[in-house]
């Protein structure tokens, strides 16, 4: 009985909580956009262009916001005949809190996320001295969590921008993000 009771009052404080958050809720995608900026994975040395496509998917709260995007860098390296190319395509979803700032056009923010790194390596050697060359790849699908700080401004009622710095946790392929992109918002007049 005791265990039933406990049980009841654990259902019914749950419920308390998350009714009025569920009643905040407005999930679904509300604008689309595009990113670009500098990648930075693991030493300068591999530094690159990355671009990405972004959806936002709405609030949980007022202040708390979720996105999805894939993201694509790439570099290649060119030394003593031979070459090599990195590759990292990602899809990424982030939870972002908005930090309210009355009377302004800036919205500053952090988040954090999660997301699938599907990266490639591939290294051409040419033939020396009689030995022969080749080709080598190799693939290979990583977990990866981030951390992220920026701003939004609105530009018009339909369109905003957005700055963000971005710092991704990746095995063996760790990367820092500076980019900026804007938004288009869905269902505005």
């Amino acid at each position: 009985m005791k265990t039933k009771l406990t049980l009841a009052l654990l259902v019914i404080f749950v419920m308390g909580i998350a009714l009025p958050v569920l009643a905040q809720m407005d999930i679904g995608p509300k604008a689309i956009g595009l990113k670009g900026g500098y990648v930075d994975a693991e030493g300068p040395e591999n530094s690159t262009f990355g671009v990405g496509a972004i959806v936002d998917l709405g609030t949980f709260m007022p202040q708390l916001g979720w996105e999805a995007e894939a993201t694509y860098w790439s570099k290649s390296y060119d030394e003593m005949g031979a070459s090599a190319k990195l590759r990292d395509i990602a899809i990424l979803t982030s939870g972002k809190y908005f930090f309210p700032v009355p009377q302004s056009q800036f919205s500053p923010f952090i988040g954090a996320g999660v997301g699938v790194h599907l990266l490639k390596a591939e290294v051409d050697l040419p033939s020396y001295y009689g030995y022969g060359g080749g080709t080598a790849s190799t693939s290979d699908s990583k977990f990866g969590f981030h951390f992220l700080g920026g701003s939004e401004m609105e530009f018009t009622p339909q369109i905003s921008g957005f700055a963000e710095f971005r710092y991704a946790l990746v095995s063996d392929a760790d990367q820092m993000w500076i980019m900026g992109g804007i938004k288009y918002k869905l269902g505005v007049k």
